[in-house]
């Protein structure tokens, strides 16, 4: 799959579309991050990619603040470190708001570099979060058969899957469109770790 080249043939407002759909697969992570650790400005990822999705719709970028925008999420508190961490989705979170700022740099910027390190975030999303949690052959794994069976993962191939799909159907498509926007938006709040709507994270009793 030669993502970058399949991007070039495509309107910013196409490649954008992608972005969102890979940081909108990503981004429950951070929110889960952010609860588990007491860390981090979930609101501020999910308010920027709502932004984008709206002006998707309009195929205009002009009402975003994309120079502010990009000020607020270099702050510190918004872009984890995940060696500070002990939380399995540190570095998810660190993927998802890493992911988010690209978009905004593209919006602001179009080069669609931005667009491929997304679409590498999303994958290493899943990658990484499956190396902390699965020990797939017990005491006996190496590095090396660890290393094939995330190759054959369900979840990875899932997630190289849907980007196949979107790539494609956005290269079908000659504009952009509401309902378009809406649906590609829903497939992808379906798909990925999504920790909090699978119940991955232990809530915190809102009484104690």
């Amino acid at each position: 799959m030669d993502i970058e080249s399949e991007l070039s043939a495509m309107s910013i407002y196409h490649c954008a579309a992608f972005a969102a759909a890979c940081c909108e697969r990503m981004i429950d992570s951070y929110d889960a991050f952010s609860r588990a650790e007491e860390w981090g400005k979930p609101e501020l990822l999910r308010t920027t990619l709502d932004e984008v999705w709206a002006t998707l719709g309009q195929n205009s970028f002009l009402t975003m603040r994309t120079d502010s925008l990009i000020k607020t999420l270099r702050k510190d508190g918004v872009v984890p470190d995940p060696g500070d961490f002990r939380s399995v989705f540190s570095d998810s979170a660190g993927d998802a708001a890493n992911g988010v700022l690209r978009l905004v740099h593209y919006v602001n910027k179009p080069d669609v570099k931005h667009i491929v390190f997304i679409s590498k975030f999303s994958i290493q999303n899943v990658v990484v979060y499956l190396e902390r949690v699965c020990a797939p052959l017990g005491r006996a794994s190496t590095e090396q058969n660890v290393q094939e069976w995330l190759e054959q993962a369900p979840l990875k191939l899932m997630e190289l899957e849907k980007q196949r799909q979107d790539l494609a159907l956005l290269g079908s498509l000659p504009d952009l469109t509401e309902e378009f926007v809406k649906q590609l938006r829903w497939s992808s709040r379906n798909m990925g770790i999504q920790p909090l709507s699978r119940g991955l994270l232990k809530q915190k009793n809102k009484s104690s």
